[in-house]
């Protein structure tokens, strides 16, 4: 069952996800813009408040749902994104139009639909024309004109392969015979580029390159920067001309080089609109923040962010976020870095400690991962800092943790195997109580996948270790790692019941993670690249005090789940 909801922070995870997927390579430059354009254009079409989208709507009739209301944490998020793909679509103006990035995708889509078919258990014969079409893809590596010249036989090749499988009847092939439909729309993908953005890569004009015409090499105009490529088009417009004049050059050189030059034109034009477009959707993400105003959101006597304004009751709710060690820290960040709300306001944010393992850590309301890493999505973190030193002993704390219960590590906010009169799976803050302020009261032990995504940036092999045992325990399904595996009051090593479900900011979250670390922390340098976090990331820099008083003295582990069995 598909819940038909989103909120603001599914909307920013959502556009940055489809970025990741560009970036990584798994979509084309044209593919994300048609995705992010789209998605920004409904989400015009939603109601707001003072710029800001309400907590929840209905993405079937796009109205927003009942209790109305402006969540602060979430308008942080989302503000986080747009500014992360603005930067993004400006950064993709320095690429070329064809990067290397998307030959890896397209090899990491066929290695995975081999693994899947072979873990299907194939015949031989089969399994030897899944591995020759493996082998195949991965032999072009990162050559533009090779993957050209042999994408009609891998066109051809991918159906008849996967009509081959079918015929086998082998149990288990769904997700390889997905995988291989996905090798197809990713083929097709780069061929419509070609076909209409760089058509000089087509073999019917390879007999204008190389010793046939010194200095016509689409390997020189295969690095050129997209926002600098049609001013080179134009050269090779002209090369070609000098080309066609020239008495001396070989007809058929002369008759590609006319062909070529018919079809520049429009390549030309393609690629000023595809910039045209990255230039809009960046204005659009910046006006997007822009238009959301903080200053309402501000309490005026503790002047700290509210945790959001009511619009059904039109009152800004007493409570605010008060803690450094919150996932809200981001919307505090942008409210300043907008000129929203004072500087002050960071500084008045709670630093309470609490000591780890022989380390310092703040106290977070509830202790779980989401609090004290996902803005680190977005936000650097430098060495020696509060932020960073907090992030590196969590994450040690979590797994110290989860030693003692002999189980994976990764506790936050997740669902859980209590469900309601309805059949629906509960839902609420998990943590280590020892860096709680306010401890669960209702002891215990919850494990989420999602919460080691986080950490990948904090503790990379810690983290794949982590998620390579979980996967053992069998927690992925069709769309990725589960929601969580809930391990009961009393933890035991094997779960009470693993939550089959997704959750859709749980699996975004996990993509940026990811994205961070195979793309050198591209989020973070993305939302860093804006001029307003440039100006504001000083607050960022805050070192521990060399005296900060301890809070909590005891371990966190003593206060975990008390009274269960170890």
């Amino acid at each position: 069952m598909v819940d038909h909801r989103i909120s603001p922070s599914n909307l920013g995870l959502l556009l940055n996800a489809q970025y990741a997927a560009y970036d990584i390579g798994f979509i084309t430059l044209t593919r994300f813009l048609d995705m992010a354009h789209a998605t920004l254009a409904t989400a015009r079409r939603l109601p707001r408040y003072r710029g800001h989208f309400l907590n929840w709507y209905d993405t079937e009739g796009l109205a927003s749902l009942e209790p109305r209301f402006v969540s602060s944490v979430d308008s942080g998020n989302l503000a986080c994104c747009l500014w992360t793909l603005r930067q993004g679509c400006l950064a993709a103006l320095d690429q070329p139009l064809i990067g290397k990035a998307i030959f890896r995708g397209i090899r990491d889509h066929f290695e995975l639909a081999a693994e899947m078919s072979r873990s299907a258990g194939l015949d031989h014969e089969r399994e030897h024309r899944v591995e020759g079409l493996r082998s195949r893809v991965a032999f072009l590596g990162e050559d533009a004109l090779a993957w050209v010249k042999a994408l009609p036989r891998l066109e051809s090749s991918t159906p008849e392969l996967e009509d081959a499988l079918r015929e086998g009847a082998a149990s288990g092939l769904e997700n390889a015979l997905w995988w291989f439909a996905e090798c197809r729309s990713k083929l097709g993908d780069l061929r419509e580029m070609v076909e209409t953005l760089a058509v000089w890569y087509l073999p019917e004009y390879a007999s204008l390159f190389g010793w046939l015409a010194p200095g016509l090499d689409p390997r020189s105009i295969q690095p050129v920067r997209l926002k600098e490529l049609p001013e080179a088009l134009s050269s090779l417009q002209t090369k070609l001309e000098d080309l066609i004049k020239d008495e001396a050059s070989d007809p058929q050189v002369q008759s590609a080089a006319m062909a070529l030059g018919s079809r520049l034109p429009a390549c030309i034009g393609q690629v000023e609109r595809i910039r045209d477009r990255l230039a809009a959707l960046a204005g659009e993400a910046a006006s997007l923040v822009e238009e959301m105003d903080f200053r309402f959101l501000l309490h005026p006597q503790r002047k700290m962010l509210s945790i959001g304004y009511d619009m059904g009751r039109q009152r800004l709710e007493e409570s605010c976020y008060d803690l450094l060690a919150s996932e809200a820290r981001s919307a505090t960040f942008v409210a300043i870095a907008k000129g929203d709300i004072p500087q002050d306001s960071w500084f008045l944010l709670g630093r309470s400690y609490t000591r780890c393992e022989g380390r310092r850590a703040l106290l977070s309301w509830t202790g779980t991962m989401f609090e004290y890493l996902l803005p680190m999505l977005w936000m650097k973190t430098s060495p020696g800092t509060i932020l960073d030193e907090t992030a590196r002993t969590v994450v040690t704390c979590q797994q110290s943790t989860a030693q003692h219960y002999a189980t994976p590590w990764g506790i936050s906010e997740a669902s859980f195997s209590v469900r309601d009169a309805g059949g629906h799976y509960g839902y609420r803050a998990f943590g280590v109580p020892g860096l709680a302020l306010s401890p669960d009261p209702q002891d215990r032990l919850v494990i989420a996948p999602y919460a080691t995504f986080l950490a990948l940036p904090v503790d990379p092999e810690g983290a794949v270790n982590n998620l390579r045992r979980m996967s053992a325990m069998g927690w992925v399904g069709e769309y990725g790692f589960y929601e969580s595996a809930d391990f009961g009051p009393k933890p035991k090593r094997e779960p009470v019941e693993v939550i089959r479900c997704w959750m859709a900011h749980h699996q975004g979250m996990s993509l940026l993670a990811l994205a961070n670390v195979l793309s050198n922390r591209v989020f973070q340098r993305l939302f860093h690249e804006e001029p307003l976090v440039l100006a504001t990331e000083r607050l960022l820099f805050e070192r521990i005090p060399f005296a900060a008083h301890i809070d909590r003295v005891d371990n966190p582990i003593s206060r975990s789940l008390q009274g269960a069995d170890a």
